[in-house]
């Protein structure tokens, strides 16, 4: 398992179809090789041993042939049958002769494994032949002369035992042809076993061999596979303390390598997070508290401001009544003027009274500007209190200086009313 992780999934799959591939090729190497040994047994079955021994058989029939041709010359009692038979001899001869021939032949040609104990039969038939061949024509050129009694003789005493010779060895070469054809088969059969044997054992070593291959491959993938899964799904539910651990170095092990890290970083960024929103939390509750505090300085402003306006709003009565006295005093002053220049005949006092007074007219008009001015900057401090209390920075510390000011103008507005 190990040694599997320790490849990649790439080079798993890739020794896998090599073993099959090459388990196929040895299959297919060993079927060509059994097809060509069966060939070669059939080429020695067919071409060579049946060639041998239809020749073998060809030259048995001939022997036979030219051996019953000479006992029916020797028993003949007319002269065509003697002539007849003497003819089959000499074709049976000549048959027996080049049948000989061929075989020899034939058995150049077959494999040696098969030739060689042939060729030691086949030379025992040829020295039995060339035994019997001269006295089987000897006998033919008696019985064809009218000396049948010898010719008889002689087939009892010297053509017998040479043609039982010939015909055992020609049974002998046709037996050994026989032993060696069912020899070939034999062996055919054999090499046929062990190579149904071999491709059998072969199947079942590469089946057993893809079976293994195949469950440790999968469960080389299924296992590291499921691990990541039931990671994941723990990932999912929100669960990231459990550590992933790569094994080998194939593609699985660089994809749980990359999980832990990934792991890793949401587990920073989850903590991270969490601090945040700690802060977050201890910034809420300051806030909150800070927004109680401001909400309670903002009700004493909008109270004192409240009292500044009340305080301004009298301020303002007070100027106005002094600007209407101011103005009925101008008129008064223009009506004294009129007065005084219809009556061109006051005294040089009431010149003086006169002018006194419109030195006091413009006093008054004096005391009437510095009021107008005190309410203007009234105006402007009040709206500066006003924005003071929204900022309610330091406790109210800039209201406080805003009312000295309105406190001050008010001291001001106080006296220049004494002055009119």
């Amino acid at each position: 398992m190990n040694f599997l992780q320790s490849l990649t999934i790439k080079t798993r799959l890739a020794i896998g179809y090599a073993v099959l591939a090459f388990a196929l090729v040895l299959v297919a190497i060993m079927g060509i090789r059994g097809q060509s040994l069966t060939q070669q047994n059939l080429e020695v079955q067919v071409n060579h041993l049946e060639v041998i021994k239809g020749l073998g058989n060809s030259v048995l029939d001939a022997a036979n042939a030219r051996a019953v041709s000479a006992r029916n010359l020797v028993i003949a009692s007319s002269k065509p049958d003697e002539v007849a038979e003497i003819k089959l001899i000499g074709t049976a001869h000549e048959a027996v002769g080049k049948g000989l021939k061929n075989l020899e032949e034939a058995l150049k040609k077959a494999p040696p494994e098969a030739a060689e104990p042939l060729q030691k039969l086949l030379a025992q038939i040829k020295e039995t032949e060339a035994a019997y061949g001269p006295i089987a024509l000897e006998i033919t050129r008696l019985a064809s002369v009218g000396e049948k009694d010898t010719a008889i003789k002689k087939i009892n005493a010297e053509c017998r035992p040479l043609l039982t010779r010939l015909v055992g060895n020609l049974d002998a070469f046709l037996a050994e042809t026989d032993k060696i054809s069912q020899q070939a088969i034999e062996r055919s059969m054999r090499q046929f076993e062990s190579l149904r044997m071999q491709l059998i054992v072969l199947s079942v070593a590469v089946v057993l061999f893809a079976v293994v291959l195949g469950y440790l491959t999968t469960r080389s993938i299924i296992g590291p596979l499921g691990e990541a899964g039931a990671a994941t799904q723990e990932f999912a539910q929100g669960n990231l303390a459990r550590p992933l651990v790569a094994r080998g170095n194939d593609e699985i092990a660089s994809l749980v390598a990359a999980m832990e890290d990934m792991r890793q970083s949401l587990s920073g960024l989850v903590a991270g997070v969490r601090e945040g929103s700690m802060s977050v939390s201890t910034a809420s509750s300051e806030i909150a508290q800070g927004n109680q505090n401001l909400s309670t300085r903002t009700e004493q402003q909008a109270s004192a401001l409240q009292q500044t306006a009340a305080s301004m709003e009298q301020l303002g009565s007070t100027v106005r009544q002094n600007a209407d006295n101011a103005v009925n005093a101008n008129k008064l002053a223009h009506s004294a003027s009129t007065i005084a220049q219809q009556g061109g005949e006051v005294v040089a006092q009431v010149v003086e009274t006169m002018k006194g007074i419109n030195d006091s007219s413009r006093k008054i008009n004096d005391i009437i500007s510095v009021i107008d001015g005190i309410a203007f900057q009234t105006n402007i401090l009040a709206l500066n209190a006003a924005v003071e209390a929204a900022r309610a920075g330091d406790q109210g510390r800039g209201f406080a200086v805003v009312a000295g000011e309105v406190r001050t103008l008010a001291q001001r507005s106080a006296q220049a009313a004494k002055e009119i």
